[in-house]
């Protein structure tokens, strides 16, 4: 009887020891499982706002070039065309006072 309730405490004991060391394998486990998802979701959520700041940020350079570029070219185009015109104005205004000038010799 006494081999009896030994064996059956042994087995007992070791049935529990075997469900505790299963159960803790299995716990971490699960918390290796949701640590590393959690920092594969991290990392991921980084990249990409990393990448959609790069983008957002190559995005408005690149406006901002083409805009400023197209300021400069219509400025530079409006002053080039305010010169062209001021410039046949003095022209105009210089043959007609040289044809007046040379009327008025002439008379």
């Amino acid at each position: 009887m006494r081999d009896e309730l030994e064996r059956s405490t042994r087995d007992e004991l070791e049935r529990r020891t075997r469900d505790e060391l299963e159960r803790s394998k299995r716990d971490e486990l699960e918390r290796n499982t949701r640590d590393e998802l959690e920092r594969s979701t991290r990392d991921e959520l980084e990249n990409s706002t990393r990448d959609e700041l790069e983008r957002n940020t190559r995005d408005e350079l690149e406006r901002n070039t083409r805009d400023e570029l197209e300021r400069n070219t219509r400025d530079e185009l409006e002053r080039s065309t305010r010169n062209e015109l001021e410039r046949s104005k003095r022209d105009a205004l210089e043959r007609s006072t040289r044809d007046e000038l040379e009327r008025n010799t002439r008379d």
